[in-house]
Parts: C-alpha cells; structure tokens; sequence
C-alpha cells in the first residue's frame, strides 16, 4: 500500500480483535515455517540422491572429454587436412577462434609488482587516450541525507526528502502455543 494512497476499512473493532489476529498470524507463520521447512528437507535430500547419481558419471564424462580433448590435439594437423571441423558418428570435434578478450600483457609490472586493471588505469590514459577510460558518476545518496540540507536547498538540486512512518507488526511467538493451530484445533 502506498503512503499516499486511500487506506483500507478495517473488520477489527477492538485491540482485543487486533490481538486474536496477531495470535493467528503467529501461529500461520509457524505452521508455513514448519511446511517450508519439510520442504528444504525434501529437496535437499534430493539434492543430493541426485548429486550421488550423478557423480560417477559426470566423473566418468569428464575423463572421456580429457581424452577426446588429448587425443584431437596429438592429431591435430591430420585431423584438421580437410577443415577445422571434424565430423564423427556421434558428434563432431574441431577448433574455433574464440573472442577477443583483452587481458594484462605477461609480466607487466607497477611498482614491481604484477599489474592490475585498477593499477592500469593511468597507464592506459597516458598511452591510449582518456576516451578508453571509465568514469562512473554517481549521487551520494546518504552523504546529502547526512549533511541537514534544507527543503528548499534540496528542490534546488531537483532531490526532496521522503519519510514518514511506516506501519510494522511482529508477533510474540513466545506466547503462542506451538502445538495449536491457526483455526484453534491442538
């Protein structure tokens, strides 16, 4: 619900009625914390039949890739006379251009230590161009909040301060009944 918009009519007639509802509202969330609870159980025990299962297989798949992939590099130019990609009966294997990525060149040092791309930066401006450089702007939120600016000094930089209260419950589960249910029956 907005702060704003029109508030909802209430049933409740008494704080008595208000705290028979916070009662129930206690035990619905102990009840949807026990039904979540089973929940995580059952699939967390799934989880891992599942893991366990697949565990010597996937162990199994990886060393067959480790193979394939040893064997197709060790016969590399005789698999590769007729074009890049090799066709077999169940699959295919072959070698692809990946994608550029710039990386940091091996053995570039700052300070005689290994280089970073924080450390990069002036580098980079100096030899290439600040265009190939970030730089990210952004508003201060909690600092403006802290420094007591006034309304009008705020309006002025297009910003405003939006607080009021904000309506909250907790329940006392303490005080309620664990083995009772919501509709009251034990």
């Amino acid at each position: 619900m907005s702060r704003r918009g029109k508030k909802p009519a209430s049933s409740f007639r008494s704080v008595d009625d208000c705290d028979r509802a916070m009662r129930e509202i206690a035990l619905y969330e102990i009840e949807v914390e026990k039904i979540q609870g089973e929940c995580d159980e059952a699939v967390n025990s799934a989880v891992a039949r599942a893991a366990r299962l697949a565990k010597p297989r996937l162990e199994r798949k990886y060393a067959l890739v480790a193979d394939l992939a040893a064997y197709c590099e060790e016969h590399k130019d005789e698999l590769t006379a007729a074009g890049k990609t090799v066709e077999m009966l169940f699959g295919r294997v072959g070698w692809r251009m990946s994608p550029p990525a710039l990386i940091i060149a091996k053995g570039v040092k700052i300070g005689g230590k290994r280089a970073t791309w924080d450390g990069l930066v002036g580098l980079v401006k100096e030899k290439l161009g600040e265009a190939y450089v970030l730089v990210k702007e952004t508003v201060k939120k909690d600092e403006i909040k802290k420094a007591g600016f006034d309304d009008a000094e705020l309006l002025a930089a297009g910003l405003a301060i939006d607080q009021g209260d904000e309506w909250f419950y907790e329940v006392d589960r303490a005080k309620v009944e664990p083995r009772m249910h919501a509709d009251g029956r034990r």
